[in-house]
């Protein structure tokens, strides 16, 4: 649930956005819908608001710093790089209309993922680097940045994720082999 935080932020340009109770109709509206998608075989849908998943993560964060102190945080989600005074990499999934996956790559109005990491190479090359992410779902985009991060000469001294599916886990250790949190 983001949609309330990121709505909020945007209110400092002047753009007129709705009460946070209608935000959270809607979100509640979504949950429902996907609720009632699943087979009732005890399936449940859990809401983590993401300040709340942004806490934990950024806990989490915190702990591996101690034995990194010198760490660079880097991450593919704005709000765990601002809260953690780190880097953000400005990358996503490009899927088709279809919504086939088609390769991963900058969000629009960003170079590329190469030149984003270029341009902070004294922040990394040769240096430890926690990398801080919301959630993996098939490590795809992680595996892609840490494979990004290893071609700067960057030290992985942890990766932590809020939610990660075992899918995941194994895609990333196709490539990474030290702790995960």
């Amino acid at each position: 649930q983001t949609v309330s935080g990121m709505l909020h932020a945007l209110k400092t340009t002047g753009l007129t956005i709705p009460p946070a109770e209608k935000i959270a109709r809607c979100e509640e509206i979504i949950l429902n819908g996907i609720r009632s998608c699943l087979p009732e075989d005890g399936t449940e849908v859990i809401s983590i608001p993401m300040e709340e998943q942004c806490d934990k993560i950024s806990v989490a964060v915190h702990k591996a710093r101690k034995s990194a102190p010198s760490a660079t945080i880097v991450s593919t989600a704005p709000l765990l790089s601002f809260e953690n005074g780190g880097i953000c990499i400005e990358m996503s999934r490009i899927v088709d209309l279809k919504g086939n996956m088609l390769g991963i790559g900058s969000r629009p109005g960003h170079p590329s993922i190469t030149r984003q990491l270029v341009r902070c190479n004294k922040m990394i090359e040769g240096q430890p680097v926690i990398i801080a992410e919301d959630g993996s779902f098939t490590g795809g985009s992680l595996r892609h940045l840490i494979i990004k991060l290893q071609e700067q000469k960057a030290r992985i001294q942890a990766i932590v994720v809020g939610v990660l599916f075992p899918q995941a886990e194994e895609t990333i250790r196709e490539v990474y082999s030290g702790e995960i949190i």
